[in-house]
């Protein structure tokens, strides 16, 4: 999979998340790295929406991540929630902190008002080092595929509700992926139940279950195997409060978790699943 398809910019909106145009602003030359915390730092100050910031941030609300439009062709309902501080991905220390304990909870609160998808349609994932095409954090929110959603709920009651401390909390399940402009392929994820966000941090839960995995090195960072492909994914559940939590193993991708979305939630659309 090519990472230079997982770029991403802002467009206008209108009624709720639709494209109408792609209007990035003129910040161009910046590097995209630089570009994302560029677009974090406008939004996670912003108070009422506008064409690059959807989301209402209020005074209390946090100011170390915000959330805004993807602007890539393929994703007319995809946004991103993006750090205002450099943080390189999921690997990254600094998402070990206080600072980042709650992005999560964060990002699914503001995915309530885009993509206005049902908690059961609505998925949050990271991609990894080997996966991404830019060095800053940068979590995709948007639908789950449908393939994706209806292979969790056949598993879920013998997906384990993760216990902090317990080695076997967690189930591999193959999952179908959407790639993106490469054909369809499949991956193996480490999968948790949590009942909640705002008391679990799937950071961390994600390195619990990546320290039994044993992932061989990618290509590109042979220097740290375990955690280069390290991705994460948060998906809902279709039991109230409760949600998935995903870390990639091995399979098609070296950690593409984008590759569980449809981020034209169209598939959601299409069984009622979206407003």
């Amino acid at each position: 999979m090519k990472a230079w398809w997982r770029g991403a910019c802002v467009v206008a909106l209108v009624s709720g998340a639709s494209l109408v145009a792609a209007q990035c602003p003129a910040h161009r030359t910046l590097p995209l790295a630089e570009k994302l915390m560029h677009d974090a730092r406008t939004c996670s100050t912003a108070t009422k929406s506008d064409a690059l910031c959807p989301v209402n941030h209020e005074p209390e609300m946090t100011t170390a991540y915000a959330m805004f439009k993807d602007c890539a062709t393929t994703k007319p309902n995809g946004f991103l929630v993006v750090p205002t501080e450099p943080v390189t991905g999921t690997e990254d220390s600094r998402m070990r902190t206080d600072v980042y304990a709650k992005l999560w909870a964060d990002a699914w609160l503001w995915a309530v008002r885009f993509p206005k998808a049902d908690a059961a349609w609505t998925a949050m994932a990271a991609n990894s080092q080997c996966s991404r095409g830019i060095d800053q954090l940068h979590v995709h929110v948007s639908c789950v595929s449908d393939a994706v959603k209806k292979r969790l709920e056949a598993e879920r009651e013998q997906i384990p509700v993760y216990k902090a401390g317990d080695a076997k909390s967690y189930k591999e399940v193959e999952l179908p992926l959407v790639a993106i402009g490469e054909g369809a392929g499949a991956a193996v994820y480490r999968v948790a139940r949590v009942t909640g966000l705002a008391d679990a941090n799937p950071t961390a839960i994600a390195d619990a279950m990546t320290t039994h995995a044993k992932p061989e090195a990618c290509e590109r960072r042979k220097e740290s195997p375990m955690m280069s492909k390290q991705d994460m994914a948060v998906i809902g559940s279709s039991v109230q409060g409760e949600f998935f939590v995903l870390t990639y193993v091995s399979g098609y991708g070296a950690g593409g978790a984008e590759d569980l979305l449809d981020q034209t939630c169209k598939q959601a659309e299409d069984a009622g699943g979206r407003q």
